[in-house]
């Protein structure tokens, strides 16, 4: 499916979308205008090469296509889509985010490249989510679960991290950074939800669930998961 336009209106002027799409545009109208031993001279200098790898490169790497379709193709959902996310994140993170994941996919090329197993997914974001939907339709049947609840302050968060430091299978839907193992942990242990903090969104509560659920699955481990709640 090819988009031709969506229906959410952008509050700001999306300044930022129309320069990089000038900049695309210019650099491709300059690579058709080589010839054929010029073009691959100036593919050479500012395309990305693994073996030449430099921080230029990386970037001036974003600006190059290689046909009509490759750009048409790209400043197409850039125009639909991007003007949206500038708007919604402002015009210098917007930039920032934009560089951040070419350089992402770039250094994703790079490893592909050199043998690692770095791959894009087919079918993008929404290929991703409805994997996640699947893998949650049959992953809790695995587990069995101890609820444990109480109020805010109770002691729930701290009970999480004792058993993470116990090696146990602890998955912190609320926030990891707080020294909780993953789910995924391949000792005998417990998969535990902290809800002390600020709920997740459904969608990154589904994406973090997900994979370790799947991970924890694999270790076998016959210990039920435990889920701490809070009961109003």
């Amino acid at each position: 499916m090819f988009p031709l336009r969506d229906v959410i209106p952008s509050r700001t002027f999306p300044g930022v979308v129309i320069v990089l799409i000038t900049l695309n545009a210019l650099a491709f109208l300059f690579e058709q205008s080589l010839s054929t031993r010029e073009l691959r001279a100036f593919v050479t200098t500012w395309g990305l090469v693994p073996r030449d790898l430099d921080f230029v490169t990386v970037f001036s790497s974003m600006f190059l296509h290689g046909g009509w379709m490759h750009i048409i193709g790209n400043m197409v959902f850039l125009w639909i889509f991007g003007d949206n996310i500038e708007d919604r994140m402002g015009h210098g993170r917007f930039l920032v985010f934009y560089l951040l994941c070419g350089a992402i996919a770039a250094f994703a090329h790079v490893l592909r490249e050199v043998g690692w197993a770095a791959q894009t997914l087919e079918g993008g974001y929404r290929a991703y989510r409805r994997s996640i939907v699947e893998q949650l339709a049959t992953l809790p049947a695995a587990f069995s679960f101890r609820v444990v609840h109480g109020a805010t302050g109770s002691g729930k968060s701290r009970l999480l991290r004792a058993l993470a430091r116990a090696h146990a299978q602890v998955l912190d839907l609320e926030d990891g950074r707080r020294g909780a193992h993953p789910v995924g942990s391949r000792r005998p242990g417990a998969g535990a939800v902290a809800p002390d903090r600020s709920r997740p969104y459904r969608k990154q509560l589904a994406s973090r669930l997900a994979p370790s659920a799947t991970a924890a699955g694999s270790s076998r481990s016959q210990t039920p998961a435990i889920a701490s709640g809070q009961r109003g």
